[in-house]
């Protein structure tokens, strides 16, 4: 609640307009460009709305469509086929590491031209960001998505309708740009072996001063084995007192 008083402050002292829209759960990207499925750029029945990489899934993102564009995030267990089904754009995860990463990555998309439709590229806009905050310590990190990580892939014009390499920053002739990052990774300082709770907060600046954002958030709990153990530790630290108390 406190991040949503402190953007809508931001905006009103700016002078900026909000675009709203009805937030969907749980659902899948619109297609870039009617090309795409004939590009074959993605691996879930020829649907290229999620093309950050071969073999990724659709499906499972916090999508606002609004304005003409389309913003969707969504939290994934890191390399999975699958995606996490959330209902009300929540998603837990374990907490834990696998190797030098967090078992989870955050995953964003702007579309400005959903279905194939409309004239922006990623030149139009005015301003980009990715805010996360740190729901347990109260910290916050902002970051334009579109020039702070090394392996984004773009949309759009500069390559014939397609996807574009990966490339830092975006094509500016691009209409689409999406990326998955790791939180240990990606600068945020995230602690994935603590219990948490993160809130994600994508907005764009179109033309004419109007910001569309999306938001997301991810809960983070300890796996069901350290739950366990938590448990019986309790029940020894219960048994030990009641043994002083006697």
């Amino acid at each position: 609640m406190r991040q949503s008083i402190v953007a809508f402050s931001a905006a009103t002292l700016l002078g900026l307009s909000s675009a709203h829209a009805a937030v969907v759960y749980d659902t899948s990207l619109a297609s870039p460009n009617s090309s795409a499925a004939s590009a074959g750029l993605s691996s879930a029945g020829g649907n290229a709305s999620w093309f950050d990489g071969s073999g990724n899934p659709q499906g499972g993102f916090t999508v606002n469509t609004a304005s003409g564009v389309e913003l969707g995030l969504r939290a994934k267990i890191r390399g999975s086929t699958s995606v996490y089904h959330s209902p009300d754009g929540t998603y837990v995860f374990s907490t834990g590491t696998s190797g030098a990463f967090a078992l989870w990555n955050f995953e964003f998309s702007i579309d400005l031209r959903p279905g194939g439709v409309g004239a922006l590229t990623l030149a139009s806009l005015a301003a980009a960001s990715l805010t996360i905050t740190d729901n347990g310590t109260g910290g916050s990190i902002s970051v334009n998505p579109l020039t702070v990580w090394g392996d984004d892939a773009g949309y759009g014009s500069s390559a014939g309708n397609t996807m574009t390499a990966k490339h830092t920053p975006e094509n500016a002739l691009d209409w689409a740009a999406q990326n998955s990052e790791n939180p240990t990774i990606a600068g945020s300082g995230f602690n994935p072996w603590i219990a948490d709770s993160y809130t994600f907060v994508l907005s764009v600046t179109l033309p004419g001063s109007i910001v569309v954002s999306d938001t997301m958030t991810v809960d983070t709990i300890p796996e069901p084995a350290t739950m366990a153990l938590l448990g019986v530790g309790c029940v020894a630290l219960t048994a030990i007192r009641r043994r002083r108390a006697e």
